[in-house]
């Protein structure tokens, strides 16, 4: 896992052309160091190597004439690669459908049970209410997703959502 991190991380850097940071990015300095002794590690690596302690800059813009004119595109090209990435990783059956389902089905009961109980609502009523809540959970959810850089709207995701809620809305009719 720790590898697929950091030939992520390393495709992000380039992708971006974070210039000298690329060249200064190398694994010892991805990789966490577990002691509080961490800065004092890398000093002396770079000791042995017989090299300067450089820090490393993330971000670097580099002076060329496209980034002056459009600063942002380069990170516009990045998002749409780790959008479509991101398009390829979403599977219809992994743990990540399964916490969608799990929230909205959670999200769906328990505004039921709130509404019935501390609201006073009919049960019909509150059945309405509580699976517009967690529709709209949920929904919300997959726009946050699709506004992250590397993350998409995913109507596999609101399918479990809308399950969560259909499994709710069922058990909750019989109770």
């Amino acid at each position: 896992m720790l590898h697929r991190y950091l030939g992520l991380l390393w495709a992000f850097f380039s992708v971006l052309g974070v210039g000298s940071a690329a060249a200064q990015l190398k694994p010892m300095y991805v990789k966490p160091l577990e002691s509080s002794l961490a800065p004092l590690q890398i000093q002396q690596a770079h000791a042995e190597r017989n090299e300067p302690h450089k820090p490393v800059h993330w971000f670097y813009t580099q002076s060329d004439s496209a980034n002056k004119t459009q600063p942002q595109a380069r990170t516009y090209i990045s998002s749409a690669a780790l959008k479509a990435w991101a398009f390829k990783q979403d599977f219809w059956f992994s743990r990540d459908k399964v916490q969608h389902f799990a929230a909205c089905f959670f999200i769906a009961f328990s505004s039921r049970i709130a509404a019935t109980s501390i609201l006073g609502m009919q049960k019909s009523a509150a059945n309405a209410f509580a699976g517009g809540i967690a529709t709209f959970a949920g929904f919300m959810r997959e726009v946050k997703d699709d506004h992250e850089y590397n993350n998409i709207f995913s109507t596999k995701d609101m399918v479990a959502n809308l399950l969560g809620v259909l499994l709710a809305m069922v058990i909750l009719t019989f109770i």
